[in-house]
């Protein structure tokens, strides 16, 4: 199998394990079994059912698979700079949301305590 088309089917495997085939099949309009057959390498899916993926909620992990590590254009760059930048904001926004429970619940806490303790 292409080493390429192995990342490719590895990303289904890491971003639905357990049902990578249920839910690559759904993700792409194939049989259950279809999906099967491609996930152990006897078949390999159409350019339709790739670009299916690459269109997913997943399709920035089907597309480093495809485009590699190795790659250096200046183009990718900007978008695995942009893709990280994002993940951080998302990341921070919940740190943030976190943070703001736990104030709450130390404010709770804190107006619990007798003065005369």
């Amino acid at each position: 199998m292409l080493r390429w088309y192995s990342d490719f089917l590895n990303v289904a495997k890491s971003v639905w394990p357990g049902t990578a085939p249920a839910d690559l099949a759904a993700k792409t309009d194939v049989s259950v079994r279809a999906a099967e057959f491609w996930l152990a390498g006897k078949y390999v899916m159409s350019l339709e059912n790739a670009r299916a993926l690459l269109r997913s909620e997943h399709g920035y992990e089907f597309l480093s698979a495809l485009i590699g590590e190795d790659c250096d254009a200046r183009w990718w760059k900007r978008v695995k700079l942009n893709a990280a930048h994002a993940e951080m904001g998302r990341k921070l926004k919940a740190q943030q949301r976190r943070l703001d429970e736990l104030r709450i619940l130390r404010d709770q806490i804190d107006m619990e305590i007798d003065p005369g303790d």
